[in-house]
């Protein structure tokens, strides 16, 4: 069995890799494969906001991506993620974790509704927001 640390390794390796070879050209492609990772991760809740937040917060906690909050506002979702404390390989996941996120995010909400719509509306240091409306 490879070990959670050679994984690590190997995932910082790839995305540095793709990301050398593809620039900001890559950002699809680091979305793309965080719908996969969404996909790979669904999850059914019993409704209300509260357990949507519990459920999707299990899963970034395993993840280690960070975790969650959301509210009803603007006439929408608003989702702000706080990121992880990143370490030595900062570089690779400040310019990747999100966009990784952003497609876990798109990929769950595409399956609970497949008429609305997720924007990031802002991307600050550590924290992410976005907004879903229908």
């Amino acid at each position: 069995m490879i070990s959670t640390s050679a994984e690590t390794l190997i995932s910082v390796a790839i995305l540095s890799e793709i990301r050398s070879r593809l620039g900001h050209g890559s950002d699809d492609f680091i979305v793309a494969v965080g719908e996969r990772i969404g996909a790979a991760c669904s999850f059914d809740f019993n409704g209300g906001l509260e357990p949507f937040t519990v459920a999707m917060n299990d899963i970034w906690a395993e993840l280690g991506f960070g975790m969650v909050s959301m509210s009803m506002e603007r006439g929408g979702l608003l989702i702000r993620h706080q990121l992880p404390h990143q370490g030595q390989d900062s570089s690779v996941w400040r310019d990747t974790l999100p966009l990784l996120v952003e497609g876990v995010y798109r990929s769950w909400f595409h399956h609970f509704s497949t008429h609305g719509t997720l924007s990031r509306i802002s991307s600050s240091g550590s924290e992410l927001e976005f907004i879903f409306s229908e």
